[in-house]
């Protein structure tokens, strides 16, 4: 038997509160390196909260979150994107004014180099480096054929499943070893979510570690390697989809709703 892929990103008793709510409650789990960890539970299980706390918009009143060997509880959001870990929302955060492709460098800037002096003096290695992330964006569309030729497009004039598609696209922009994905197939039809579970595969062996948090149990089922149950801000249960979908628990909170 083959031992188990390190963890690149452990949380030890991780907690936050928001006055007497318990938002996350003693959180201990290990996600491990290049597999996909599925997170379930009923709405106000402190799911997003945990998200939050991973990707720096929040500070945990206590425990540690630990990235690749490193402590990231505490540092602020651009902070842990440069370190490693991007993220979408529950609710689309793109910039809908602009175009596609400016969506995408803008997922590429906590990766650039140049600082404010090179930009605004547009030095020789500013404008390379500038070339280079424009191609490099114009690549990456590539990895949805439902995007091909959209580079130009106004991001809202795009179809709802296309945006969720930039989106994704924007997180993978800031070449993440972890990538949050918070319900991507929320508003998704039946066909647009199976098309997803393999959208998601394919980042996965793109060598990029999943962390997604979905309520539709066929996504969870068909993409997740690894199950984390949340009930009331804490870990109910973990294991394969098999074995968490067993429990009564999840039973009768999670499933039997759905």
């Amino acid at each position: 038997m083959s031992a188990p892929a390190e963890p690149v990103l452990s949380l030890r008793d991780v907690t936050k509160h928001f006055g007497g709510v318990r938002a996350v409650n003693r959180m201990s789990l290990d996600v491990p390196s290049g597999a996909i960890t599925g997170i379930i539970g009923p709405n106000g299980s402190g799911k997003t909260t945990l998200f939050n706390l991973i990707s720096g918009i929040y500070e945990p009143q206590a425990g540690e979150i630990v990235f690749r060997g490193r402590p990231i509880h505490g540092e602020p959001p651009h902070r842990v994107s440069m370190l490693g870990v991007a993220r979408t929302f529950q609710n689309i955060r793109l910039f809908n004014e602009m175009l596609v492709i400016e969506n995408l460098l803008v997922g590429m800037h906590a990766q650039l180099l140049s600082g404010l002096w090179a930009a605004g003096l547009r030095t020789r290695r500013f404008i390379a480096e500038e070339q280079s992330a424009l191609q490099s964006a114009i690549e990456l569309l590539e990895f949805f054929p439902e995007l091909a030729g959209t580079h130009d497009t106004v991001v809202k004039n795009l179809s709802y499943a296309n945006r969720r598609r930039v989106e994704i696209l924007r997180a993978l922009a800031a070449r993440p070893a972890l990538l949050l994905l918070d319900e991507p197939a929320a508003g998704m039809n039946t066909t647009e979510a199976a098309k997803l579970l393999r959208d998601i595969r394919r980042i996965r062996d793109r060598g990029v570690t999943v962390l997604l948090i979905e309520h539709n149990m066929s996504v969870i089922s068909g993409v997740a390697d690894h199950v984390v149950a949340m009930d009331q801000g804490e870990k109910v249960v973990e294991g394969s989809f098999d074995e968490v979908s067993r429990h009564p628990k999840v039973l009768a909170s999670y499933l039997g709703s759905d």
